[in-house]
C-alpha cells in the first residue's frame, strides 16, 4: 500500500486527535486541553495510507538557553502509529523528515521525550537530560530544611510574572533549559489545574519574591513537581515548607536538577537517590552548531583541527568537519581526520552531557591526535542541562 508523509490539513485534526487517544493513556479532559491549545496543524508531521493518517509526529517549537544564548528548537512529541501501520517503518520516515524540516527551518538542534530511549538513539537522538530522582522521609531533610521569609498560596491568574522572573534567575547558569513565555506559563499552570497540583511562593522578609514550589499529594507521598529558587535560603524554605507536610505524607517525592547535592547529606542516600535518563536531544546540522559553539568558546590558539561525524541520516553531517576560529567547513573526499564519533555522541558533548575526553575514556570518541583532543576540550565545555517541560 502506497504511503506518503506530509503536513496535516486543519481538516485531519481529529484524525490526528483520535490517534493520539488510542495510542497514549491521557485523561479526556487533557486530550481536549492540548488540541485546543498546543495543537499546530503546520507543525504535525503524518503518514497517510491512500487518505488515511496511520501515523503522526508533532513539533513544538521553542527557545532555549543554549550557550547563554536563545536558540529556535522543536520539541517532538505525540510520536504515534495505529496498530495496524506498525512494524512498516513508518516512525523511522518521521523522523528522518523532521531531521530535514527542521533543518529547512534553521532549527539545529531538536529535543525530545522519549518512550524508549534505545529506539529514538537509531536516529541520532541521544539523552542529554538528567534528572536527580530522591524518594525520601520527611526527617532526611531535616537538617536542611529551615523556615524561611514567607509563604504564600500562588495565584494561578495573577503570578505568572512573578514565577516567570524566579524561574529565569534559577535557569540562568544552566544550559538547554526552555525559555518560558508568558503563554507557555499559561498552559502549564493550565495543566496544573488539571492534574491538581498545588503551587506557593515564598517571600524574604521584604516582601520580595524568591521562589517557588508545585506539588500535590497522593496515596501519602508529597510529590514536588518543580521547585525554583534564586538563593539558598529559598532552597532551605521550600524545603521546610516540603517538610511540615509531614503529618500529610510519609515520603518525599522529587525530581531534581542534577547537580542537586541534598544526598550528600542524607544518612542512607542508597536508599533515597537515583539517576534518571529525561530528555533526549540531536544535532540537526553539525556545521552550524559548531560555528555556535566556536563563537561562545574560542580556541586559544587557532590551530585547525578536524573531526569526523558519522551520521546516516542527515548525509550533510556525514564527513569530516575542519574546526578553527576563522571558518568550519567540511571537506569533500576525505578520509583523514584527528577524531571520530557518532552523531549521538556528537550531540552529548554540544550539550555539555559529555566531554571529549569523558567521551575516549567511554570508547565511543576515537582520538588520532592528542592535540585535537586538547582543542576539542575548549571548544566542548562541561554544561549543566535543566528541563522540566514535557511537551
Amino acid at each position: 500500500m502506497s504511503m506518503r508523509i506530509d503536513f496535516a490539513t486543519e481538516e485531519d485534526k481529529n484524525q490526528v486527535k483520535d490517534i493520539w487517544k488510542y495510542c497514549f493513556t491521557d485523561t479526556q479532559a487533557f486530550v481536549k486541553w492540548y488540541f485546543d491549545n498546543k495543537y499546530q496543524s503546520e507543525n504535525t508531521l503524518v503518514v497517510y495510507e491512500q487518505n488515511n493518517i496511520v501515523s503522526t509526529l508533532q513539533l513544538i517549537p521553542y527557545k532555549i538557553l543554549f550557550e547563554k544564548k536563545e536558540v529556535e528548537v522543536s520539541y517532538v512529541v505525540g510520536v504515534d502509529t495505529l496498530p495496524e501501520a506498525r512494524g512498516k517503518g513508518y516512525v523511522k520516515h518521521l523522523l528522518q523528515k523532521t531531521i530535514e524540516v527542521l533543518r529547512e527551518r534553521q532549527q539545529f538542534i531538536c529535543i525530545l521525550l522519549p518512550f524508549e530511549d534505545a529506539f529514538y538513539k537509531k536516529y541520532g537522538w541521544e539523552t542529554c537530560y538528567y534528572q536527580k530522582k530522591y524518594k525520601l522521609l520527611p526527617q532526611e531533610i531535616k537538617r536542611v530544611a529551615k523556615p524561611y521569609g514567607n509563604l504564600r498560596k500562588v495565584d494561578f491568574q495573577k503570578d505568572i510574572k512573578v514565577l516567570g522572573d524566579v524561574y529565569r534567575q534559577f535557569i540562568k547558569n544552566k544550559n538547554g533549559c526552555i525559555l518560558r513565555t508568558t503563554q507557555n506559563w499559561q498552559h502549564i499552570l493550565a495543566d496544573f489545574l488539571m492534574e491538581k497540583y498545588a503551587g506557593y511562593i515564598i517571600n524574604d522578609e521584604a516582601g520580595k519574591v524568591q521562589g517557588y514550589i508545585f506539588y500535590r499529594i497522593e496515596d501519602n507521598v508529597f510529590s514536588i513537581f518543580e521547585m525554583a529558587y534564586e538563593n539558598e535560603k529559598a532552597y532551605q524554605g521550600l524545603l521546610w515548607f516540603a517538610y511540615v507536610h509531614s503529618a500529610q505524607a510519609k515520603t518525599i517525592a522529587w525530581n531534581a536538577p542534577l547537580e542537586d547535592m541534598l544526598f550528600a547529606v542524607i544518612d542512607k542516600p542508597q536508599n533515597a537517590v537515583s539517576i534518571n535518563p529525561f530528555v533526549m536531544a540531536r544535532v540537526v546540522d553539525v556545521k552550524e552548531v559548531l560555528e555556535m559553539l566556536v563563537d561562545s568558546n574560542p580556541l586559544q590558539r587557532d590551530d585547525a583541527f578536524t573531526i569526523y561525524i558519522e551520521d546516516h541520516n542527515a548525509p550533510w553531517n556525514e564527513g569530516v568537519f575542519v574546526i578553527s576560529n576563522q571558518e568550519i567547513y567540511k571537506q569533500e573526499n576525505v578520509k583523514a581526520y584527528d577524531l571520530r564519533c557518532t552523531i549521538n555522541v556528537f550531540t552529548q558533548m554540544v550539550m555539555g552531557t559529555l566531554t571529549p575526553s569523558q567521551a575516549q575514556r567511554l570508547g565511543v570518541l576515537e582520538v588520532k591526535q592528542e592535540k585535537a583532543l586538547c582543542k576539542a576540550q575548549e571548544i566542548f565545555v562541561s554544561r549543566c542541562n535543566f528541563i522540566n517541560d514535557y511537551y
